[in-house]
């Protein structure tokens, strides 16, 4: 595998002093007290529903750097990030949902929290552009998630295993995108900016069917295409957006669930017990119980694989109304193998790579002419892949900054401004 050229820009990290609490245990971010405490001191405002309108409290009281849990009543934080995706001048923030419930993707949104965070999303757009034109920069507004069914966490050995999800309550990235300059990858970090040929496959297989079409709600005229890295759906603009985005989260979310059964013999205890986790409100675990849940991955072997991974696209066809083309088992197949060190594996441009338990997905929304192009990419290796790279951007240089940018306040002040 040769070095290929891909498309980054710096990214900036804020080195401010940091007495907040760090995501060192595997399992602490699902706490719901740890959650509130990591990410109260960052909070810059609150969006909340008053009298049927959206508001923005700028003044939000975080008392003693601890969100109290009588103020998280469907509300959604403003959240300066201190490791940021990109150049110092562009914007960068995360909207986190407060909420004690277990709501680490869209799927778990219920219809009140999608209609707000659409508009929420609408508010910070345009507020965004309001920046880009007043400080005269280029930027592609953009927003988005990881989506991981089961978080990656990485033992001492510096492997993965599967675990809960990776966190407790949903979060989204706003970026304005900065025009990215062409950049060379090492050949061993390739599979961190390109999928696999089963993962890529795996969502073509998804996504491309008349049945999943209807199931995610296309109107005429949009269209789901298969990209360089994964699957882009071209939507017209509309306040619609985030309620396709649930049905597509509801979809894969069941389809991962086939792959890690399929993959795994340990997988039907696995998801019994991540499915007890998710309905405590403060996940306390014993070191015996987080080293039993840390650790899958028991795989089949290689002719069990085979018949499981046939009987659960089979199973899927039927429970979602979906025509699959018999071309597209028999890729799948092609694309895996287990490998000598008993872990299933794919390949990227003929490079064997091991496939993280349950894999995932990425979806970064992107402005496109007067419409958005969803660009949802997986999430399917043992390695730092994450929003960004998966959408094909790379990470020139860390670019170290001792003080909050200006952006961070202006944008505060047009939040203000917009909702008040």
């Amino acid at each position: 595998m040769d070095k290929r050229t891909v498309f980054g820009f710096p990214r900036t990290i804020y080195n401010f002093e940091d007495k907040s609490p760090g995501f060192l245990d595997p399992w602490s971010s699902l706490k719901s007290s740890f959650l509130r405490r990591k990410i109260a001191p960052d909070i810059l405002g609150v969006f909340k529903k008053e009298r049927g309108e959206l508001k923005f409290d700028a003044f939000f009281d975080v008392k003693n750097k601890f969100v109290d849990p009588e103020q998280i009543d469907n509300r959604w934080a403003l959240v300066f990030p201190k490791r940021t995706y990109l150049p110092p001048e562009y914007p960068h923030l995360q909207l986190w949902l407060l909420s004690e419930n277990f709501v680490p993707s869209p799927k778990f949104l219920s219809d009140e929290e999608l209609s707000i965070l659409g508009e929420i999303t609408e508010a910070i757009s345009n507020v965004f552009r309001a920046y880009a034109e007043r400080k005269m920069i280029q930027g592609k507004l953009a927003f988005g998630f990881n989506a991981t069914p089961f978080s990656f966490i990485k033992n001492k050995k510096g492997e993965y295993y599967a675990g809960g999800q990776s966190v407790r309550v949903f979060h989204n990235h706003f970026l304005l995108i900065p025009k990215p300059k062409k950049l060379s990858v090492k050949e061993e970090e390739l599979s961190l900016v390109y999928p696999t040929d089963f993962a890529i496959d795996f969502l073509d297989m998804i996504l491309r069917n008349d049945g999943a079409k209807t199931l995610i709600g296309l109107a005429e005229g949009e269209s789901i295409v298969r990209g360089e890295r994964g699957m882009e759906i071209r939507l017209r603009a509309g306040s619609k957006t985030w309620g396709m985005i649930k049905k597509i989260d509801q979809l894969l979310y069941e389809w991962q669930m086939m792959i890690l059964r399929a993959f795994y013999r340990d997988a039907d205890q696995f998801l019994e017990d991540i499915g007890n986790i998710s309905r405590m409100k403060e996940v306390i675990l014993s070191d015996k119980e987080s080293r039993e849940l840390i650790i899958l991955g028991k795989e089949r072997s290689w002719d069990d694989l085979q018949i499981m991974l046939e009987k659960g696209i089979v199973m899927m066809e039927i429970k979602n109304e979906m025509r699959l083309d018999q071309k597209h088992e028999n890729s799948l197949l092609n694309h895996l193998k287990i490998n000598q060190e008993g872990k299933v594996s794919s390949f990227v441009f003929g490079k064997e790579v091991a496939l993280r338990p349950g894999m995932g997905y990425g979806l970064l929304a992107e402005e496109e002419n007067d419409g958005l192009v969803l660009k949802i990419n997986p999430l399917d290796v043992l390695g730092s892949k994450g929003l960004i790279e998966s959408s094909g951007y790379w990470f020139e240089k860390k670019i170290i900054k001792d003080s909050y940018p200006d952006w961070a306040i202006s944008i505060i002040c047009d939040l203000i401004n917009h909702l008040s």
